[in-house]
């Protein structure tokens, strides 16, 4: 698992003296604020993973969200048409991606041709394999990191309240991460 900050850069935003904690200590709250961001947003800053057939719950339309942020790449995506486990492989090209969101569209405006033109309803009629995920940690997830042990180490409401609104902004995209 790679780290978000090192028990180095917190000691450096923090002035925070090793007699206080040792690295040891520090690496293990920063494992654990890593962690909780990923979970908490729904997103990772541990590099690309590669997911394969990953099901999702279709429902009748042709656009589906991921349960992912930072879409790169659909792999594969197929769609069991008529809800009897065969499922029908789609061009991926013919596929709008939504990278940032995770959201996805069967572009049936610029395709009279897809090979399926909605999401079928029901339970787990959409197969897609996809990759997401970046492979270094921004400034402010950095940041973020740092706050969250240092509310660990010395709780407070307001810092608290910080890591919240930060979390709430990263888990809906609606600050640009270069």
């Amino acid at each position: 698992m790679a780290r978000y900050i090192t028990a180095t850069e917190f000691r450096n935003r923090t002035n925070l003296q090793s007699a206080e904690y040792t690295d040891a200590q520090l690496e293990q709250l920063i494992d654990e604020a890593t962690d909780e961001i990923d979970f908490k947003t729904n997103r990772t800053w541990q590099g690309t993973v590669s997911l394969t057939d990953e099901y999702y719950d279709g429902d009748g339309k042709t656009e589906l969200w991921l349960e992912k942020g930072d879409v790169s790449s659909i792999d594969a995506l197929s769609i069991d048409e008529e809800y009897d486990g065969n499922y029908v492989s789609v061009t991926t090209s013919k596929v709008l991606l939504y990278e940032d969101e995770g959201y996805i569209v069967l572009d049936t405006a610029r395709y009279s041709n897809i090979e399926v033109e909605q999401f079928t309803k029901g339970n787990k009629t959409v197969k897609v394999s996809f990759t997401y995920g970046n492979s270094t940690p921004t400034e402010f997830v950095k940041s973020l990191c740092a706050l969250m042990v240092l509310n660990d180490i010395n709780p407070s409401t307001d810092l608290q309240e910080r890591i919240d609104k930060r979390i709430n902004l990263l888990r809906t995209n609606t600050i640009r991460l270069v």
